[in-house]
C-alpha cells in the first residue's frame, strides 16, 4: 500500500482532485459572501467576532490552495492546510450532529444542498484520505511545476559517422 501511495501518479491524481475540489468550493463561497457568513455563524463553533473574518478569508484560502495544488506549488504545505481545514470542518459537523442541530452543510450549496450528518462526515473523511499521499510524498517546491506522471521516451538520434 505504501508503494502505491508513494507513486508519482497517485500523488498527481490526488493533487488534481483536491485542487479542483478547493477551487470549486472556494469559488462558490467567494461569489456569495453573505451566505458564507451565515453558514459560518450557523455552525456556532467560533466567536461571533471572528465570523466575518473567516467568511471572507476561508473562500480565498480555498481558491489559492486549489491553484497551488494544481500547479504543484508547496503541495505538502497546502495538503497540511487542507488537513487542518477538513478536521475543523469535521469537528463543526460532528459537534452540531451531537447538539442535534439540523442544518445545511454549506459546502457546495450551488451544486447541491446537503444536510449535515454521517454522509458529510464520510465524504470529508474521503477528502482527508486524498490529502495523505500529498502530505507524506508530495513535493514542496516554490516554482510551479506541472510534473505530469507521463513516462515518455523518445528514440535517440543516430550519430553521423
Amino acid at each position: 500500500m505504501k508503494e502505491f501511495l508513494k507513486r508519482r501518479e497517485t500523488v498527481f491524481v490526488c493533487r488534481i482532485l483536491l485542487g479542483v475540489l478547493f477551487i470549486v468550493a472556494g469559488g462558490m463561497k467567494v461569489t456569495d459572501p453573505s451566505a458564507m457568513k451565515e453558514a459560518v455563524a450557523a455552525y456556532n463553533v467560533v466567536p461571533d467576532a471572528f465570523v466575518p473574518l473567516i467568511a471572507v478569508v476561508l473562500p480565498w484560502l480555498e481558491l489559492l490552495c486549489g491553484v497551488m495544488l494544481i500547479l504543484n506549488m508547496f503541495s505538502r504545505s497546502v495538503a497540511l492546510i487542507f488537513t487542518v481545514l477538513i478536521i475543523g470542518f469535521m469537528y463543526g459537523v460532528g459537534l452540531n450532529m451531537y447538539r442535534g442541530v439540523e442544518m445545511e452543510c454549506g459546502c457546495f450549496d450551488v451544486l447541491y444542498k446537503q444536510s449535515i450528518g454521517w454522509g458529510v462526515q464520510f465524504r470529508d473523511l474521503g477528502f482527508l484520505l486524498l490529502a495523505l499521499p500529498i502530505l507524506f510524498f508530495g513535493e514542496n517546491t516554490l516554482l510551479p511545476t506541472m510534473s505530469f506522471p507521463l513516462h515518455l521516451s523518445f528514440p535517440r538520434k543516430r550519430e553521423s559517422k
